[in-house]
Formats: C-alpha cells, sequence, structure tokens
C-alpha cells in the first residue's frame, strides 16, 4: 500500500511538473494616444497636455460619463470668432504608413449648448486648418460619440483633435457643452 501511494504520488507530481500552462491571448487593445483624455489626474481637475487660449470660458464640472472619473471639462458656446477662440487642443503624432484610426468622446450639452469635437491634419496655425472630421454633440444626457477613419502619413505627421463649445449669435447661461474619455486610437 505504501509503494503504491508513492507511486501515486511521484506519477502525480511528474504530471502537474510535465503540464505547459498556455497563455491564451486577445487581439491587441487599440492605446489611447491622448494624453489626459479624462482632465484630470491624482483626483484633480486639470488641462494638463492640452492648449486652451481663452481660459475665461472654460471650467470644469463634478459630472462624468460611466468609467470618466469625478470630472469633465465645459466649454461655453461663444459668439462668432476664430476657431481656436473656443477650443481645447491637442497635438497627435501619428505613425508613417496607412492605418485606422478611432476618434470617440462621450459628451453631453445643455439645452442651448452647440459643441463638437474635430480632428485637423497639423500643418501651420490652427486658424487656417480645416477640420477632416467632426463629431457634433446633440444629446442632453451624457452619449458616446464615435467615428473611424483610415490616415496616411508619409511623413512624420500629426493631427490635432480639438473640442470646441460652438458658436451661436447669442450666449445663454445654459450654453455649454460637457466632454470626457476623449480617445483616438490607432486600431491597425
Amino acid at each position: 500500500m505504501k509503494s503504491s501511494l508513492t507511486i501515486s504520488v511521484i506519477l502525480l507530481f511528474g504530471i502537474i511538473i510535465g503540464c505547459k500552462k498556455e497563455t491564451v491571448t486577445g487581439p491587441n487593445q487599440p492605446q489611447n494616444l491622448i494624453a489626459n483624455s479624462s482632465f484630470e489626474t491624482n483626483g484633480n481637475p486639470t488641462i494638463a497636455g492640452w492648449q486652451f487660449r481663452d481660459s475665461a470660458i472654460f471650467n470644469f464640472a463634478e459630472d462624468a460619463p460611466p468609467g470618466g472619473g469625478n470630472y469633465s471639462v465645459v466649454l461655453v458656446t461663444f459668439r462668432p470668432s476664430s476657431f481656436s477662440m473656443n477650443a481645447l487642443i491637442v497635438k497627435v503624432p501619428l505613425a508613417i504608413g496607412s492605418h485606422q484610426y478611432k476618434l470617440s468622446v462621450w459628451a453631453r450639452r445643455e439645452s442651448n449648448g452647440q459643441g463638437f469635437i474635430s480632428l485637423f491634419r497639423h500643418s501651420g496655425d490652427i486658424d487656417t486648418m480645416t477640420a477632416f472630421q467632426s463629431l457634433v454633440i446633440t444629446d442632453t444626457v451624457w452619449s458616446y460619440y464615435s467615428t473611424q477613419m483610415n490616415l496616411t502619413n508619409s511623413t512624420n505627421d500629426s493631427v490635432v483633435v480639438a473640442l470646441n463649445g460652438g458658436y451661436a449669435p447669442i450666449s445663454y447661461l445654459d450654453s455649454r457643452s460637457f466632454f470626457d474619455l476623449c480617445k483616438l486610437e490607432q486600431l491597425n
């Protein structure tokens, strides 16, 4: 009995040692190319990494979508002027070659809000650039907006992601748009 128990233990030990653990991996998850996409660091609101030209028309709200942390950035609808006067912008370098990208944001607007997120090729001053992709914020509750596109870069090009509060002939107290979890992801 003792010898069969010893043989069983040795056999079991040999099986355990001989088994290889296989790791199953799924497809690579896209990485967000925008730093500080949720407008907070260490629990504090911030626009670090983003450029803003007129700090009088943005603020933070303790209001965020699911998974968005504690804060969102709020942009006020502005009377017509140059684009950059009402935008938070971030320059994002892109990989050389042809790749598929996804631009997304969680956003909402108040009743008179007119916000949007846009994508520009970076070549010169933001005031003279033309958006090639935009998503208009239409919902008054937190909603997910996204679009996919193919971009081909032959040099070290970049794009500019811009969050804009929008433009209106009259400014209302509730002319605000809220943004959080802004992402630009390379899909392939």
